[in-house]
């Protein structure tokens, strides 16, 4: 079931149990804290409050609340990932590619990318940011991202909201060029958000990191 992007971390899109304390609008899960050693938020660099404490009141919020599933049932937040019934599953046959014979043997495409929003393909990374600036512009497009569906972590049942902004805060950068797709998942995600921070103007010099 799709939870809304703005409850979940920044840089893996979970993390729901265990957000911290940020101080900015950003959510930030403590496992990608720790993963990058961070002390600050990766998407605006807000500093984050010594002990890296827990978001209680997010927490609080997260227990209590419920998503309205088009199947009619109120879902607790923090059950939503798995909660599994027709209407999801229409949803997910829907956002699957056609099959029309075998998968083929060769690995995913991460150089060219097919706009969710218009179906414009062989773009670049950077050329489907610059087709969105250009076509989509003016207001909020919702869309699966193909840069992030091509990656090991990618799913193609999320959808961002704000297309155009989720380009420019994480895509800002060629993840063929920044990203060695045999480290961890954690590694590659923290290396490309902080291509993706440089080339926006956000940051000077590589991530700031604990002592």
């Amino acid at each position: 079931m799709q939870i809304p992007e703005d409850l979940r971390c920044c840089v893996c899109l979970g993390g729901m149990r265990d957000m911290l304390l940020t101080g900015c609008p950003h959510r930030l899960c403590a496992g990608c804290s720790r993963a990058g050693s961070l002390v600050a938020c990766p998407v605006c660099q807000a500093a984050l409050p010594p002990g890296r404490p827990r978001d209680e009141g997010f927490a609080a919020s997260a227990e209590a609340m419920r998503l309205a599933c088009g199947c009619g049932v109120q879902v607790p937040l923090l059950e939503a990932e798995s909660h599994v019934c027709e209407h999801v599953r229409q949803q997910q046959a829907a956002a699957a590619p056609a099959s029309t014979g075998p998968a083929p043997a060769a690995g995913p495409n991460r150089s060219t990318f097919t706009s969710d929003i218009c179906g414009e393909r062989n773009l670049s990374c950077r050329g489907l940011l610059e087709h969105v600036d250009a076509r989509h512009a003016g207001r909020p497009v919702a869309a699966v991202c193909p840069v992030c569906l091509a990656m090991p972590w990618g799913d193609p049942n999320f959808v961002s909201q704000n297309f155009q902004s989720h380009l420019k805060l994480r895509h800002r950068c060629d993840y063929d060029t920044v990203v060695d797709f045999e480290l961890d998942e954690d590694a590659m995600m923290m290396r490309a958000i902080e291509e993706s921070r440089r080339a926006s103007g956000l940051s000077e010099g590589p991530t700031r990191l604990s002592p």
